[in-house]
C-alpha cells in the first residue's frame, strides 16, 4: 500500500487520490480505528465535487457517518450529511446500499438524541430485511456497538415516512447552525 500512496501524487488524478483516501478509509475501519476511518473518508468526501453522484460516493458517505458516529470524539453531524446520501440513494435507485445506509442513519440519530427515530430505522430495515444481510453483512455488529437494538421488532413504518421525519432532523440541524 505504501507503493501505492507514492505512486498516487504522481498520476495527478482526483479519481486515484480519491480511491487511495477510500481504502486508507477501510483499513481503519477494519481495524477498528474509527477516528482513523473518519479522517480517511471525509478526505475522500473533500476531494470530490460536493455532490454525491453515485455508489462510490454514497458508500463513503455513510462510512464517513457511520465512523464519526462510533468515534470516540464528538461528531458534529449537519443537516446535508443526513439529507444528501438519501437523495443520491433514491436518484442513483441504488437499494443495494439501503443496509449500510440504515445503520449510519440509525447510529447518527442515535448520537443526535433522536433515540426513537433511530430505533423505528432499524425496526424497519428488519422488516424489509428477509435475507438477513444486517446479520450476515456485519451490520449489526456497528448497532449492537452504539447500544442500539439488533433484533426484530415490530414496524408500522414505511421508508418514505421514515425520510420525511429525517429531513425534518436535518432541517432543524441546519436551521440550528446557522
Amino acid at each position: 500500500m505504501q507503493r501505492l500512496a507514492a505512486l498516487t501524487p504522481e498520476l495527478d488524478s482526483v479519481w486515484a487520490t480519491r480511491s487511495m483516501h477510500e481504502l486508507n478509509g477501510t483499513v481503519a475501519r477494519v481495524r477498528g480505528d474509527w477516528a482513523g476511518a473518519a479522517a480517511w473518508y471525509g478526505a475522500f468526501v473533500d476531494t470530490g465535487d460536493g455532490i454525491l453522484h453515485g455508489w462510490f460516493d454514497l458508500v463513503a458517505a455513510w462510512w464517513l457517518l457511520t465512523a464519526r458516529c462510533l468515534s470516540e470524539e464528538q461528531a458534529v453531524i449537519t443537516g446535508d450529511e443526513l439529507r444528501e446520501p438519501w437523495r443520491c440513494y433514491r436518484e442513483q435507485q441504488i437499494e443495494v446500499l439501503q443496509h449500510h445506509g440504515i445503520t449510519a442513519t440509525a447510529l447518527a440519530l442515535q448520537r443526535l438524541g433522536h433515540v426513537n427515530l433511530a430505533d423505528r430505522f432499524i425496526a424497519w430495515e428488519h422488516a424489509n430485511d428477509p435475507a438477513g444481510v444486517m446479520t450476515w453483512a456485519g451490520f449489526g455488529g456497528f448497532l449492537k456497538i452504539a447500544g442500539l437494538p439488533t433484533a426484530d421488532v415490530k414496524n408500522d413504518d414505511d421508508l418514505d415516512s421514515l425520510l420525511a421525519e429525517l429531513f425534518a432532523v436535518a432541517d432543524e440541524l441546519d436551521r440550528s447552525n446557522t
